[in-house]
């Protein structure tokens, strides 16, 4: 299936669509609205120290996303406790704050293809990352990203609640490999 999706920066017409495959995914991620999506798009230039890397991956037979990648570099001004809890502890980074694929495409290799391209992303970077960041959920448990992290080469790094103790969530990393020089 991967050799029918494109890989492409999202758009502000991506955002119902985006909307929509995030509603999908609870209680995986959390509820946003549109507005939330926009926010990455409208008006940030790509190139500050805390913009965003916001990914879609489009089927080119339905011409529909199936699914959708939002990373954040330091410095961004982002009220997650998670990213914070990256933030502290480390200053080159990549924060994934979701990765959604639709049900139709999962198991189909649209995860890796995905990470593969914010690697690529990041390497491209004035200051590459050393490595990515993410949580997953533990409670509501989460296996299938567990496992899919797992594979890809995310380790644990911490664990700890959230939303008031309705989530506990691991903290993971992936070291990025060394920038090759050219």
């Amino acid at each position: 299936m991967t050799d029918l999706i494109e890989l492409r920066d999202a758009v502000s017409a991506d955002v119902s669509r985006i909307v929509d495959l995030n509603e999908e995914a609870l209680p995986t991620v959390n509820s946003v609205p549109a507005e939330f999506f926009r926010g990455f798009l409208d008006g940030r230039p790509r190139e500050t120290a805390g913009a965003a890397i916001f990914r879609v991956a489009v089927d080119q037979v339905s011409d529909e996303a199936v699914g959708f990648l939002l990373a954040l570099r330091p410095g961004e001004a982002y009220d997650s406790v998670n990213y914070r809890w990256f933030s502290a502890r480390y200053s080159h980074f990549l924060y994934v704050d979701r990765i959604v694929i639709g049900p139709e495409a999962q198991g189909k290799g649209l995860g890796p293809l995905m990470y593969r391209d914010l690697v690529q992303a990041g390497e491209r970077l004035e200051t590459p990352p050393q490595r990515i960041c993410c949580e997953v959920n533990l409670r509501p448990r989460n296996e299938q990203s567990l496992r899919f992290h797992q594979r890809f080469g995310f380790k644990p790094q911490g664990s700890h609640e959230t939303e008031g103790g309705k989530k506990f969530v691991s903290l993971l990393t992936y070291s990025m490999p060394p920038v090759q020089p050219s």
